[in-house]
């Protein structure tokens, strides 16, 4: 047994020897060396909160979750399968490079992608820790990142409109950022929570936690994660890589860039590369490149190495000066939707079981689901002009 104290669910619990060997892989210690939000920190100083404490978070929901079917529903569980979620839930994020989210932008390839190369490489110690404790580990845990495993509940646990990555990364955000957007009675919706035909379903009089779960994170997404602001630091560093390879092409970095030599050459990262990559590296490369002679990389390494913002200026303003003087602008798509229930994907949304023993869509009962929010589309950050 093995207990870690945790600011937002208390504590974490380890009972499986094989997943103290899992967190103690050097894959998933590199999650500690990873950002949960970004650069959200340079608005909210507070947010330096990592993918590793997350991940203990998503694995003691799981866990929570699993026994409460086990001891209060007396639901049979396998053992194969009740080892198979918990070491889900602690390894759904293992694929995020450095940054987080904001790595995907440069490296074309998403997390999840790397997730299951990391899983399924026969040198990750990961891979030899779930081989040693049972040879269908692998192959069951890529199933359940996949959203393919025979169990359909199980796939809506780790991944769906309530599950436990949601369910951690809005307490656990909201805590850090300082906002009470996230405050949900996880416990209560865990207790109303039921298998049923092989899905999970929450009871009816778990629906307003749930409403509340879905509004907040509906304020998280248009407060912090796609404010105008903290998208225009997520720009500074994709301004960052764009100029660096700019000038490695062009032979003018002094230092080298090692890391991102591959990236440079629109080359994917191997799995020995990636899991060597965490945010440390970035802040030394931030480091030296203000040591470099390009005084535009000089000066987007100083905003980002002193938490200097970049200006906010009127977007239609910026670009008709810089047509006039003939230069073209370049559009940085990230991710800005606005995230609200009616763009979910139905095939993951949640069940509710009424007392009459009828399952039903969310979105067939709930009024606060289906609400006209007339802003959720015309983002702020749609079109933002930036100057630093």
């Amino acid at each position: 047994m093995r207990y870690i104290t945790d600011n937002v669910l208390k504590n974490i619990t380890f009972e499986e020897q094989f997943l103290i060997k899992l967190f103690n892989t050097k894959e998933f210690k590199r999650l500690g060396r990873i950002n949960q939000l970004g650069l959200t920190n340079f608005l909210f100083p507070g947010a330096t909160h990592t993918r590793l404490a997350h991940s203990l978070g998503a694995y003691q929901l799981a866990k929570k979750f699993l026994n409460k079917f086990i001891i209060q529903d007396q639901i049979k569980i396998d053992e194969l399968t009740y080892k198979s979620t918990l070491a889900a839930a602690l390894l759904h994020d293992i694929g995020h490079g450095p940054f987080s989210h904001l790595f995907e932008k440069i490296s074309n390839i998403n997390h999840e992608k790397y997730s299951l190369l990391i899983i399924n490489d026969k040198d990750s110690e990961i891979n030899k820790v779930l081989n040693e404790e049972n040879k269908k580990l692998v192959e069951n845990v890529s199933l359940i990142l996949k959203g393919k495993y025979h169990l359909e509940w199980v796939n809506q646990l780790i991944s769906s409109e309530i599950d436990v990555d949601r369910l951690d990364y809005l307490l656990r955000d909201s805590y850090h950022v300082g906002l009470d957007y996230g405050k949900i009675e996880y416990n209560w919706l865990i207790r109303n929570s039921k298998i049923i035909d092989n899905k999970l379903v929450f009871l009816q009089k778990a629906i307003s936690t749930i409403e509340a779960m879905i509004l907040g994170r509906y304020h998280m997404n248009k407060v912090v994660y796609n404010s105008a602001k903290n998208v225009a630091c997520s720009i500074l560093f994709i301004w960052f890589f764009n100029r660096l390879k700019f000038l490695f092409k062009q032979n003018k970095l002094n230092y080298n860039y090692q890391k991102f030599i591959p990236l440079f050459l629109d080359q994917k990262l191997t799995v020995k590369q990636f899991i060597e990559f965490d945010d440390y590296d970035i802040f030394s490369y931030i480091k030296e490149a203000l040591n470099e002679k390009d005084p535009i990389l000089k000066k987007i390494a100083n905003h980002l190495m002193y938490q200097k913002r970049a200006s906010i200026v009127d977007f239609n303003k910026i670009t008709n000066l810089l047509e006039e003087e003939g230069f073209t602008w370049e559009k940085i798509d990230l991710k800005t939707s606005f995230y609200f229930y009616q763009e979910s994907n139905h095939s993951k949304e949640a069940l509710i079981l009424f007392d009459n023993n009828k399952i039903k869509k969310l979105r067939d009962v709930s009024t606060v689901v289906n609400l006209k929010i007339t802003d959720y589309k015309n983002l702020e950050t749609e079109k933002i002009g930036l100057k630093i």
